[in-house]
């Protein structure tokens, strides 16, 4: 599946308009899929990063082995975080805990985006720059793969320099 190269512009589609787009596209979410035959979500999430982005998810919590992190490698910076988290701490109704996706977007494209089912305020991480998608289909795969791309996009920047430290 292509990832657009192109950060979000207005100019092309609201964010409602970008999540809605998928179900003419013929992209399906895991719920519309086959009964337990395709990946999951977050396979297919990770194997389009390791393609389109040559990130390996990094596993970075003992405590959450399921917890991984997408980063730039020019940079170092996340541009995605998969969480398994209380359904409760999410403002969600029903027990349980829910798989989500932490994206970076333009903070003028998240209240549109939170309009839209399965886009969450981001979870433990800053919510005007950030939002947590819900990984169990109310989403489809190729809207995340998008708000993906805009992550990619918001959080490429200048690699880290090299500072020489001084010691006094």
């Amino acid at each position: 599946m292509a990832v657009p190269s192109e950060p979000y512009s207005s100019a092309e589609a609201s964010p409602v308009e970008l999540l809605s787009a998928d179900a003419s596209s013929g992209n399906t979410s895991p719920t519309e899929a086959s009964s337990g035959k395709s990946p999951s979500i977050k396979k297919k999430i990770l194997q389009e990063a390791i393609q389109t982005y040559k990130a390996q998810p990094e596993y970075l919590w003992a405590s959450h082995p399921e917890y991984a992190v997408l980063r730039h490698k020019e940079n170092q910076k996340w541009f995605a975080v998969f969480m398994n988290v209380s359904r409760a701490r999410l403002g969600l109704t029903g027990g349980g805990n829910a798989e989500i996706l932490n994206v970076k977007c333009d903070p003028d494209m998240i209240p549109s985006l939170l309009s839209a089912k399965g886009i969450l305020p981001a979870y433990h991480m800053n919510k005007r720059h950030w939002i947590s998608i819900l990984l169990d289909g109310s989403t489809g795969t190729g809207q995340v793969l998008q708000l993906l791309s805009i992550s990619y996009e918001r959080t490429a920047g200048k690699p880290a320099e090299n500072r020489r430290r001084v010691s006094f």
